[in-house]
């Protein structure tokens, strides 16, 4: 027992001792480290294209009062540029000019900049784009090939005034290319005592993905016509001042928008986690830092010459007489089918 009391008292003694010696004004904060951070999205459809070039910030400040700091954010004299290469031989670099922009206020500095370049991108299926960022003596790289162009089928006429009337459309998937969000274009004019203008109205059909990057697989998509009828009422506006609408002649136009193998995974492993495993990796394809350099692709079909596909007269019907969109519904004030082709002529 006494042995027993011996050994309490030493264990009492040498936590005291320990205790003594600890501080309450310890810095949490490790060694500062210069980590950038890039995001840019490149794509042989944009003759514009911008990188994103900023920094990962630490200090002993508030971190909302040094969010408000451009410079804690932001390289100040980074040079940035993108090298074309094909089979491997350099053809092009595309030095990038920092752009100021201004964003709304709130917690981030609300002067901040991007870097941009004009140029026209390869369609070669051997072209690759490496981006080249130097900033606080560092070189920070990426490398993208581009996502091609692919074929859309699409039928000339639709049927969208039922469940039973859909428009079906199918493409075959390029190399590189995994991620597939198809939006259906409806284009129609406002006529009004002052002008006539024509308008569009875009419904998304949700979101594709291929198994693998390789290509050459077939996905397809469709919009029914209940969902058409559906989405006009709920999104498309009144005025007071709208005399009539008139359905375009080419009325319809599917718009894919592409992402690439690296988006998709950066999109996967971003995403919030609904399990209970809420840890993910972190997905990152910049040396020397984080962030995304990848491709994108905006697929538009038809292209002219081969002219939009147009509703049938008894979808115009619909949309003119409906109980969505027509008098008993929302009154769009759209005109019947065989009036709207008896005038397709006088519009441009």
């Amino acid at each position: 027992m006494l042995k027993f009391a011996k050994i309490k008292l030493t264990l009492l003694i040498a936590v005291t001792l320990f205790l003594s010696q600890c501080k309450n004004d310890f810095d949490v904060n490790d060694n500062w480290k210069d980590i950038s951070v890039i995001y840019g999205l490149i794509s042989s459809t944009d003759s514009i294209h911008y990188i994103r070039v900023s920094k990962a910030f630490l200090g002993d400040e508030d971190a909302y009062t040094m969010a408000q700091v451009s410079d804690s954010l932001y390289y100040q004299n980074a040079i940035v540029k993108i090298e074309e290469r094909i089979s491997g031989t350099l053809t092009n670099t595309f030095n990038c000019t920092k752009i100021d922009t201004i964003r709304d206020p709130g917690v981030f500095a609300h002067k901040n900049f991007v870097f941009a370049t004009v140029a026209n991108l390869s369609t070669n299926p051997n072209a690759t784009y490496k981006l080249v960022v130097f900033a606080n003596n560092n070189e920070i790289t990426s490398e993208t090939a581009l996502i091609q162009n692919f074929n859309v089928v699409i039928p000339p006429s639709v049927n969208l005034y039922a469940s039973s009337g859909k428009l079906s459309f199918q493409w075959e998937t390029p190399a590189m290319a995994r991620i597939f969000e198809p939006v259906v274009r409806f284009f129609y004019y406002d006529v009004t005592l002052i002008d006539t203008t024509l308008k569009f109205l875009d419904i998304p059909l949700g979101s594709k993905n291929s198994n693998t990057k390789v290509g050459g697989e077939t996905l397809s998509s469709e919009l029914i016509g209940t969902s058409f009828l559906s989405t006009i009422a709920n999104i498309m506006p009144n005025s007071p001042n709208l005399i009539k609408r008139v359905v375009a002649k080419a009325s319809l136009e599917v718009r894919i928008s592409v992402g690439s193998d690296d988006m998709y995974t950066y999109i996967q492993v971003t995403q919030p986690s609904s399990g209970i495993v809420t840890e993910k990796p972190a997905f990152s394809n910049i040396s020397n830092g984080l962030g995304l350099f990848t491709s994108r692709y905006l697929k538009v079909a038809p292209t002219y010459p081969t002219p939009k596909p147009f509703l049938s007269t008894r979808t115009m019907d619909s949309l003119a007489l409906g109980v969505l969109t027509g008098p008993s519904g929302k009154n769009l004030k759209f005109m019947k089918g065989t009036d709207t082709q008896n005038i397709w002529n006088s519009f441009p």
